[in-house]
């Protein structure tokens, strides 16, 4: 994905709740941002790292440019055709 953007600015990435769950565990150091029963822990497996929930504790390891990338994303994007989030949003 940060390849195909590179490549091509008019694409946009998004930030979804599975990237942001992994960025507070960053920013935060508590698992308990990983959500269990929404995918958070997942992706953090997807980098291949495991997690002790016996003793909770975790290696990280992400690269620094995956971790920047995912901070550039924005939540939504609109333009002149609707506006684009992650999952959906609601009327306020």
């Amino acid at each position: 994905v940060m390849e195909l953007q590179r490549e091509n600015p008019n694409v946009v990435c998004l930030r979804g709740n599975h990237e942001q769950m992994l960025l507070d565990l960053l920013d935060y150091g508590d698992p308990l941002w990983l959500i269990p029963e929404n995918g958070g822990i997942q992706t953090l497996q997807q980098y291949g790292f495991e997690i002790d929930e016996e003793t909770a504790t975790l290696a990280i390891g992400i690269p620094e440019s995956h971790i920047d990338f995912l901070r550039s994303t924005p939540f939504f994007h609109e333009d002149e055709r609707g506006l684009y989030v992650h999952a959906g949003i609601t009327s306020g």
